[in-house]
């Protein structure tokens, strides 16, 4: 049953446009020890998670922020999503450090500084004359929810609680 479950879910949320997936995840998935907890694996539930992720655009946004904390808080992440990375790891963040989005290339921090300090309607509607900080994080491995490089960002995903900021 948890692959039609998992299919299901996955179908509806590609429903949602891009700046609602935050919201479809968060009535979709369920939560623990509800009745249909048991109806997707770990691993099912983890990819629905890094599927909406993926597919959103400003995560760490005020108004998803919330949201993105109680999705990735109700399962424990699993080691399959980020098992190339070693026990303990440097990880930076273009802009300030409460964002759940950073990434393992301080080169690539660099340049999401330098695209929210451009014009870009996604941020700003002229360009930023102060250009947000460069955050840096100590972090282990068990601290990580997921790792992912399908855009090429390697990107990093925690809820930063016990790192030990920089």
């Amino acid at each position: 049953m948890s692959k039609e479950v998992y299919e299901d879910f996955s179908r509806q949320l590609m429903w949602f446009d891009n700046w609602d997936k935050v919201d479809a995840l968060y009535e979709l998935l369920p939560m623990p020890y509800t009745h249909d907890y048991k109806f997707l694996t770990d691993k099912e539930h983890w990819q629905l998670i890094i599927d909406g992720w993926t597919m959103s655009e400003l995560n760490s946004h005020k108004g998803h922020l919330e949201k993105w904390v109680d999705i990735l808080l109700r399962r424990k992440p699993i080691d399959h999503f980020k098992k190339n990375l070693p026990n303990q790891l440097t990880i930076y963040r273009g802009g300030y450090n409460f964002g759940l989005s950073w990434t393992t290339c301080k080169k690539k921090a660099e340049w999401f500084i330098w695209r929210k300090t451009q014009h870009n309607p996604l941020y700003n509607h002229k360009p930023k004359k102060t250009k947000e900080p460069l955050s840096v994080l100590q972090v282990k491995k068990k601290d990580i929810m997921f790792y992912y490089n399908g855009r090429k960002e390697k990107e990093v995903v925690i809820v930063p609680n016990g790192a030990r900021i920089l």
